[in-house]
């Protein structure tokens, strides 16, 4: 799934968030009363501090400036190849939006790997 298709429905990416990050699926809650976490900052901190709690050497790096906010997810997992253990690898993303929040579910979901 592409960014550029969801960048402009809140309400997807209010719902991926839930799903990938909070546990969340329709059975649970209806998606209509879904924190707005692509909107509001203090839902979308907590999906930062999700990610913090599941990996305790992962790294965020918000950059707010006047036009546009960044934000910079990276795991605790070495670049170097020969220091990766089993199964793991260096991720790191970034994602540049007008507002914070945005910046935030959109480099999360790249994170996860949910998006493009």
């Amino acid at each position: 799934m592409k960014w550029e298709s969801l960048k402009d429905k809140p309400d997807e990416i209010n719902k991926l968030i839930a799903e990938n990050f909070m546990g969340w699926s329709e059975e649970i809650m209806p998606a209509s009363i879904l924190p707005d976490y692509s909107t509001n900052i203090i839902y979308a901190w907590e999906v930062i501090d999700k990610i913090i709690s599941e990996d305790k050497y992962a790294q965020v790096d918000i950059i707010i400036e006047i036009t546009e906010n960044w934000v910079i997810i990276e795991n605790g997992v070495p670049v170097e190849p020969w220091k990766q253990s089993e199964g793991k690898r260096h991720i790191s993303v970034e994602a540049g939006e007008n507002t914070a929040p945005l910046a935030i579910c959109h480099a999360a979901l790249l994170y996860k790997g949910v998006i493009e």
